[in-house]
């Protein structure tokens, strides 16, 4: 049975497509000052994200390291669901039909949604797929040039007859190719939390019937099962948790969704880089002992969706439904507790508030 599918790629482009802060460029001095020497002085310098690789140790035992381009897991996880989340707008957090719209979505329910803030009780659920940094593995050697921006001329009788022109440092490259990895956890892709027990709702639950499961059978064009409690296969904590598990089938369908995203990204920055996909291979881990990412063993190349040849009934169930009268006789003793936790967590953020109020009214 599989319990989670790994990918790894490859991608290609020309120029910077993920930028860092000003900050970064302290670290570099330490390993690139003989090449780009003053530039790094200054604060009018944008450098790109970078992977510092241990290449070894010198002669006195001190490590050795290596300056490598990257591009950033939010960088790729932003290009590959560009299409469902083309920005971000707290907003939809006091609409809840324009809430429940969203996070029942396909790439929602892949990318993972973090809506706690506090003093409101908001909807928490972490990824099920992981992507790690993209890092060169080659390509050109990175240099710094100078650049301009041009304005308008002053105009203005108390200041200088002068342009608004000004020259900074930027960090440029030609041809570069970058590899990252990444993993699909199926057990957290066919669950979804309408409960806190693990601090993970996802879904509240009043909104369930008449908001997000209709969204969410329109997304995935399918039925979806009724609410229930559940415990994890296996699990030594018996806690049971009410969610909505998903077919295989479904499961499948987001699965097949993703990958879709993922062939088809491409990264832009204005006129200055681009990157894209060039290469994809997958593997199922049926066997967590033996289907491992350092295994060369088991890859398949991926060009399109059809090439994933995943079956429904091969993905694992790893969630077993129990009676709400058995879920509640195990909770019994934790209901009172956790009532506890959330009037120390109201009262904490309440005091908090009130310090705030009374540090501003003192100003």
């Amino acid at each position: 049975m599989l319990k989670s599918i790994l990918f790894k790629g490859t991608i290609k482009g020309n120029g910077i497509v993920n930028y860092d802060a000003k900050d970064q460029k302290w670290m570099l001095k330490k390993y690139k000052f003989d090449e780009w020497g003053n530039a790094l002085k200054f604060d009018n310098i944008k450098i790109a994200k970078h992977a510092l690789v241990k290449t070894g140790n010198d002669e006195n035992g001190k490590p050795q390291y290596e300056v490598r381009l990257k591009i950033s897991s939010n960088c790729l996880r932003n290009a590959i669901f560009k299409e469902d989340h083309p920005f971000q707008n707290s907003m939809i957090l006091h609409s809840k039909k324009l809430l429940n719209m969203s996070i029942a979505s396909v790439g929602s329910l892949l990318r993972g949604y973090m809506f706690e803030q506090e003093g409101f009780t908001g909807l928490k659920r972490k990824s099920p797929v992981i992507i790690t940094d993209a890092e060169q593995i080659a390509g050109g050697l990175p240099t710094i040039d100078v650049h301009s921006t041009s304005g308008a001329k002053k105009t203005k009788e108390s200041e200088d007859d002068t342009s608004d022109t000004s020259l900074f440092y930027k960090e440029t490259v030609g041809d570069v190719e970058y590899s990252f990895k990444g993993a699909i956890n199926l057990p957290d892709l066919q669950f979804i939390p309408l409960s806190d027990t693990f601090d993970r709702m996802a879904v509240n639950p009043d909104d369930f019937e008449t908001l997000y499961k209709p969204y969410l059978e329109r997304s995935i064009g399918s039925k979806i099962n009724d609410p229930g409690f559940y415990m994890i296969n296996g699990a030594v904590n018996a806690v049971p948790e009410e969610g909505v598990l998903l077919s295989q089938a479904q499961t499948a369908f987001l699965v097949k969704e993703f990958f879709k995203r993922l062939l088809s990204l491409t990264i832009t920055r204005n006129a200055s880089g681009y990157a894209s996909l060039d290469g994809l291979q997958v593997k199922f881990v049926r066997d967590p002992l033996k289907d491992r990412m350092d295994d060369d063993t088991g890859w398949t190349t991926v060009k399109n969706v059809d090439d994933i040849q995943l079956k429904a009934e091969e993905i694992v169930v790893s969630f077993n439904r129990i009676s709400k009268d058995e879920a509640e006789s195990l909770m019994e003793d934790m209901a009172a507790e956790v009532a506890r936790a959330r009037e120390v967590k109201k009262e904490s953020r309440e005091k908090k508030a009130k310090a705030r109020k009374e540090r501003k009214d003192a100003k």
